[in-house]
């Protein structure tokens, strides 16, 4: 007799079109500019942080922030944009990684300018609309 092995295993979070994730970029980017920017924390009185931004404008848990694909999703596409993407997500897990949630969080971390932050957002938006990075003037495929 053979035992099957039965895994409760999270169902794969949904993927999001490059456009539906571009949408949320900018999203979050708004949020940035409209709560104004922090760090070290998802929320404060000076506004949100990177990560935060993306809570903010989804209206996303922040007991979640690790877990939600939204989440990991924006900041693999802003480490792309910064060329800081730790290593290929799915090589953490098959759900997502939250090593590049981490890595986005330091970088934010040492930011000394909002405008730093916003232009992250705004590059990564672009490349997710373009489906190539235009400054590296080559599709990505």
């Amino acid at each position: 007799m053979t035992e099957q092995l039965v895994l409760d295993m999270p169902p794969r979070p949904p993927r999001l079109s490059d456009e539906e994730l571009a949408d949320i970029v900018a999203a979050s980017r708004e949020a940035i500019e409209f709560l104004g920017w922090t760090q070290h924390e998802f929320k404060d009185i000076n506004g949100v942080c990177s990560i935060g931004a993306v809570l903010y404008s989804q209206d996303i848990d922040e007991e979640q922030c690790g877990n939600d694909y939204r989440v990991q999703m924006v900041a693999v596409a802003l480490a792309r944009a910064l060329d800081i993407l730790p290593h290929d997500p799915e090589e953490c897990s098959r759900y997502g990684c939250s090593c590049v949630v981490n890595t986005i969080t330091t970088w934010n971390d040492t930011q000394t300018t909002i405008t730093s932050v916003l232009d992250a957002f705004a590059k990564a938006e672009k490349i997710l609309r373009a489906g190539f990075d235009p400054d590296k003037g080559y599709r990505d495929e």
